[in-house]
């Protein structure tokens, strides 16, 4: 039994600008998406003036287990920086890596996501300090 060599046949107009389309539509979709990702981080963070650097050493050992075996890091200890944010009125203690904690000096601008308003228990990298005084 032979296969079938029948010719193949040219794509037609109409197949060619519904491919066209959902490429546009694609295209323009992530184009969008990123865009409107971008533009909401700025809607939610706040920038301030950090007036203070604090560093308390906490000599420890972190061990974490994974597909690459046993790894072992030493920690030099907490790392924060204490920013006043002049459009709020607040001041935020915030938790930063170390690299983060060496780049920045007091009186840098710095840019960090706004904590939650309701709880802020549960936002363990940024502490809102500010008192709020009672009538």
């Amino acid at each position: 039994m032979k296969p079938s060599t029948r010719p193949q046949k040219p794509l037609r107009v109409k197949e060619t600008l519904i491919t066209i389309v959902v490429v546009i539509v694609v295209v323009a979709g992530l184009v969008y998406a990123v865009s409107s990702m971008h533009k909401s981080t700025g809607r939610h963070g706040l920038r301030g003036t950090i007036i203070k650097k604090e560093f308390i050493p906490l000599q420890e050992t972190q061990i974490s287990i994974g597909s690459q075996g046993v790894h072992r890091r030493e920690s030099e200890g907490e790392h924060k920086l204490l920013v006043r944010v002049e459009e709020t009125g607040r001041e935020y203690v915030i938790w930063v890596d170390p690299l983060v904690f060496r780049q920045h000096k007091v009186g840098d601008t710095y840019f960090f996501t706004r904590p939650p308003r309701d709880d802020e228990s549960s936002s363990p990298a940024v502490e809102d300090t500010s008192v709020e005084s009672q009538p």
